[in-house]
């Protein structure tokens, strides 16, 4: 038989044998043709490799690759709704078994090799799941198979068998009620089962009567629960005569009966409503603990809200802080008011002079509330050096305490190009000539202008501006 070269040094891996004219591909069976048996499992191992890149991965969980194989092949099966096969025919998958495997000796061996690896990776699942979850499984099965001549009686039946270990250590009052049950279903299911299998095969003309002797009786035990296979969960329950099983569990004497007389008529009316009241009572109770409940949950969800607002407002007093601070870097370089609000005498004496002494009121507020841009950076007043070195040290500070540091070459970039409105520059040099001019004179002229940028910039009306300056 052909052997095949996984990659992996040491681990020869030898194709199962099969029925002869079957001829094994070069190249394995598709994953959605693959159909359980010997060689659809090789097919499947070969689809998805030893894992060559770790080759002492596989040799090592060999067997528990094996039982995933199993695992790829049943899943689903439970739930994909063909249960019920046509009449006296067997299931698909297991003409397919019997069709890969040789006829005699060889294929028989293959068969039950098999069927002891599916039974061992059912019983596995079984304990993970005891074990993993805290609870019990049993599982029985029967074979429909039988050695020839043998009649479908129950004494010649044999039940493979999961239970707990530990369940039947600290449960030995439960060894009578179990063994009952693994006698009833050999006599329920068993014999039903074997009887079925003999039908189909009836029904393809298979000879089931051989020469030579059949199989012998179950020996006589009186052993409820069997020992099962060293270290393991596996029992093998022998089925008994019907009928015998109840020798062999031992009778316990019946409690005695008591007869209460039905006196539920004779109840008087306060005993129900103390009855009902209890009842009250008792669901009362049982609402008081959920909404005691309740409770401790939103008591729980009020601290993650306090959490969360505090955490919130810790950050908004941090931004408020940076923005304050950014402000008051930035105004480092803005003229001052005095200088817009406060026009300086006129140089000379005026043929003309203004009929009034002071800026008005209105205009005041005009100014202080529009005209002072916020990024001014063209300074009329020349500063001197130390003040402009004052200014970017108090910035850089400003820009390293909060992290800034990244963004700096920005900011200080849009600082540079932000330049002031056009009426505020002109209202400066306006202010420096002096104002307590004829409006046709050149610094009429540039009230003229000053006017115009004004009505751009702020938006405002000519009212607005003759309310500001009402000489002009």
């Amino acid at each position: 038989m052909p052997s095949y070269d996984w990659g992996i040094p040491g681990l020869p891996f030898c194709p199962p044998p099969f029925r002869d004219g079957y001829e094994l591909s070069a190249v394995p069976t598709p994953f959605s043709r693959l159909k359980f048996s010997p060689i659809g499992l090789f097919d499947l191992r070969r689809r998805l490799g030893v894992l060559p890149a770790e080759p002492t991965i596989f040799k090592q969980f060999q067997a528990r690759f094996r039982t995933a194989d199993f695992g790829w092949f049943a899943s689903g099966a439970s739930t994909d709704g063909q249960h019920i096969p046509a009449p006296n025919s067997f299931f698909p998958e297991f003409d397919n078994l019997r069709q890969t495997l040789p006829i005699g000796r060889v294929g028989n061996e293959a068969r039950k090799a098999l069927q002891e690896e599916v039974q061992h990776a059912v019983f596995d699942l079984a304990t993970l799941w005891d074990r993993t979850f805290g609870g019990a499984t049993m599982i029985m099965h029967v074979e429909g198979t039988t050695v020839p001549n043998t009649p479908a009686l129950v004494q010649y039946l044999r039940c493979a068998t999961y239970l707990p270990p530990s369940f039947i250590a600290d449960n030995p009052a439960s060894h009578g009620p179990i063994a009952r049950i693994v006698q009833t279903f050999l006599e329920s299911v068993g014999v039903p089962t074997v009887q079925k299998w003999r039908a189909n095969a009836n029904a393809r003309g298979w000879p089931l009567m051989q020469p030579g002797p059949g199989a012998h009786v179950n020996a006589p035990s009186t052993t409820l629960i069997p020992q099962p296979a060293p270290n393991s969960a596996h029992y093998k329950f022998l089925g008994h005569p019907v009928g015998a099983i109840d020798d062999l569990i031992p009778t316990t004497t019946a409690p005695p009966v008591i007869i209460i007389p039905d006196d539920d008529d004779d109840l008087n009316g306060s005993t129900l409503d103390f009855m009902q009241h209890m009842e009250r009572l008792d669901y009362a109770e049982m609402e008081a603990e959920e909404r005691l409940q309740r409770i401790h949950q939103l008591e729980e969800q009020e601290g993650i809200l306090v959490s969360q607002v505090a955490a919130l407002e810790a950050a908004l007093t941090r931004e408020r802080e940076v923005n304050t601070d950014l402000r008051a870097a930035s105004r480092l370089n803005m003229p001052a008011r005095s200088q817009v609000y406060q026009p300086r005498p006129p140089q000379t004496p005026s043929r003309h002079p203004p009929p009034y002494s002071g800026p008005s009121p209105n205009a005041s507020r005009l100014l202080s509330a529009t005209s002072t841009p916020y990024h001014a950076t063209h300074h009329v007043t020349t500063a001197s050096p130390s003040r402009h070195a004052a200014n970017r040290t108090e910035l850089d500070a400003c820009i390293s305490s909060y992290g800034l540091e990244p963004l700096a070459a920005a900011i200080k970039v849009m600082m540079r190009l932000s330049r002031s409105v056009k009426w505020y520059e002109e209202l400066i040099k306006w202010n420096h000539r002096g104002s307590g001019v004829e409006l046709g004179g050149c610094n009429g002229r540039s009230l003229a202008v000053i006017f115009s940028y004004a009505v751009h910039d702020l938006r405002i009306s000519r009212s607005q501006i003759y309310e500001f300056l009402p000489n002009v």
